[in-house]
């Protein structure tokens, strides 16, 4: 019986302190790093789209001296492999800009160079959200983003 009663009074007592318990306050630093600026039109597709899946200090994380070619390689992992919402043509871009910014710009061609983003059929916010969607779906996080449960009632987001 005593085993019993100070078994129960130990469990209040843990219980009480941990409904107690605040959730904790996390403050992140704000974002320091920043993408190298850049007349090349990869430049603008990477301040726009890769800031959704990850901050800039990301790219010093690979090897230096990427040829265009490990650097487009890379770009088209992140857009098969892990869903990444850029085109065909925007891995084209990114891989020239980050080879450019950041590897080996020697790798680099005069074409490459004077390479052109190509005109989006529909840039509206339907065409954004169908995009973005498996991305996030794929992450969990549907559920949770209110946007995209707004959109979806107002018929604006394609089901899947």
């Amino acid at each position: 019986m005593n085993n019993t009663v100070s078994f129960i009074a130990t469990l209040c007592l843990t219980t009480g302190l941990l409904s107690q318990a605040a959730a904790a306050d996390v403050k992140l630093p704000p974002e320091t790093a920043r993408l190298k600026a850049s007349t090349l039109p990869g430049f603008a597709v990477a301040q726009q789209k890769c800031g959704i899946c990850h901050s800039a200090d990301y790219v010093d994380y690979q090897p230096p001296n990427m040829t265009v070619k490990q650097w487009t390689a890379e770009m088209t992992k992140m857009q098969r492999a892990y869903g990444a919402p850029i085109s065909d043509d925007e891995v084209k871009l990114l891989g020239i800009y980050l080879t450019s910014a950041y590897g080996d710009a020697a790798s680099l061609t005069e074409a490459d160079l004077a390479l052109k983003p190509v005109a989006a059929a529909q840039t509206d916010a339907t065409t954004w959200a169908g995009t973005v969607r498996p991305l996030l779906a794929a992450d969990g996080c549907v559920a949770c983003t209110r946007s995209t449960r707004v959109a979806s009632a107002r018929g604006t987001v394609p089901s899947r």
